[in-house]
């Protein structure tokens, strides 16, 4: 009774609100995809480092220096780009994605947030101050877990395709059935 009490009264919290509703399934599911996307699209990233350790022969190489021109920046915005598809998706199952607006505004903002300093960055060609860096991580962390709580969402709410094709095969077969009689 007051879970569900709690569960209503969180659901108009932006982008947590139906975390009440989700399995833990969908949350497992969620940070594989986010952890097989990330050791394939950060590949730049750690590969770079790893030459320039072989390169500069220095076993002091910060990770700081990778994210001294804003990269950090881009990849917040890139990694938002399944949110927009996700959180626009038509489901049969659900009227809409839950708190799509506020997906979408966490989307555009990170994006031209994110994009802006970039580019200011590029213009003025340097090396990003330390707090500059740490903003780009902290958007960067942002903008990773809108896109989980996405993916959780996605997963809880659109039906998997092999489990939707397995259960049309049993009503398919319940209907032979009784259509014979």
């Amino acid at each position: 009774m007051y879970f569900d009490r709690f569960k209503r009264g969180f659901r108009h919290i932006p982008l947590l609100g139906y975390l009440g509703n989700t399995t833990l399934r969908s949350h497992g599911s969620a940070l594989t995809e986010i952890f097989v996307s990330f050791m394939v699209s950060m590949m730049p990233l750690y590969i770079s480092w790893i030459v320039l350790r072989i390169k500069q022969d220095t076993n002091n190489l910060s990770v700081w220096t990778l994210f001294q021109n804003g990269e950090l920046f881009i990849y917040a915005s890139a990694i938002l780009a399944p949110v927009f598809y996700i959180a626009q998706k038509e489901r049969s199952s659900l009227k809409s994605f839950p708190s799509r607006i506020a997906f979408m505004t966490v989307v555009f903002g990170v994006t031209v947030i994110s994009t802006s300093i970039f580019t200011f960055e590029r213009i003025e060609s340097q090396v990003l101050p330390d707090n500059i860096i740490k903003l780009s991580f902290g958007i960067f962390l942002f903008a990773t877990a809108t896109l989980y709580l996405a993916l959780v969402y996605n997963n809880t709410f659109l039906p998997n395709p092999a489990t939707e094709m397995q259960k049309q095969d049993v009503d398919f077969a319940e209907d032979v059935r009784q259509h014979r009689g």
